[in-house]
């Protein structure tokens, strides 16, 4: 399992998109109550919105990184809204162009 993308949203929470193509979003609030050294800086937030994707997960400057199978776990999973690709319109011809092929069309048939 891998993140492929990363987008902070709102507080302590980074929607993920995971190698299988399920989005899902993370809050990170349940670690900030740690007295672990390198979760401490998570709760300041401009710390936290500076974490960066490296080949496999998100990680911060000070070395920490999360296990992605762990987050896929955590995480909500969202419905992602598929993007609606708009058809080409078919040009209208005149009403002239309508009538003429009309009368083809009729001719043709006897």
């Amino acid at each position: 399992m891998r993140i492929k993308k990363a987008e902070y949203i709102n507080g302590h929470k980074i929607k993920l998109l995971f190698s299988d193509g399920i989005t899902k979003i993370v809050d990170f609030e349940q670690f900030l109550s740690t007295t672990r050294k390198l979760l401490i800086p998570l709760s300041d937030l401009d710390y936290f919105k500076s974490f960066c994707l490296d080949e496999i997960t998100i990680c911060w400057s000070n070395g920490l990184d999360f296990s992605p199978d762990i987050l896929y776990k955590i995480g909500k999973e969202v419905k992602e809204k598929k993007k609606i690709i708009p058809q080409k319109r078919r040009a209208r011809l005149p009403a002239t162009s309508t009538k003429l092929r009309a009368s083809v069309i009729a001719k043709s048939k006897h």
